[in-house]
């Protein structure tokens, strides 16, 4: 069964279809919701590992020990 505009309402507020549910936004699902804000507390984590091990780099070793760090392989030599 199609609804019209000018129908009542299928939620029983007794207004016409359009001034109701006609302009509503669909909610999302709560399984939904916990997956995305499951993602972005995972994704923040990550991110703030990321950024403890890079923080945690010395690259004031080399003058110390004589060695030169190397970009290209990512290590001292």
């Amino acid at each position: 069964m199609i609804i019209g505009r000018n129908d009542l309402c299928y939620c029983g507020s007794g207004k016409k279809y359009k001034l109701c549910c006609l302009n509503a936004k669909p909610k999302l699902p709560i399984g939904t919701k916990v997956i995305i804000l499951g993602i972005v507390i995972m994704l923040s984590i990550g991110a703030g590992l990321v950024y403890i091990n890079a923080r945690d780099v010395d690259f004031s070793n080399s003058a110390n020990s004589g060695q030169v760090w190397s970009p290209e392989h990512n290590h001292w030599h």
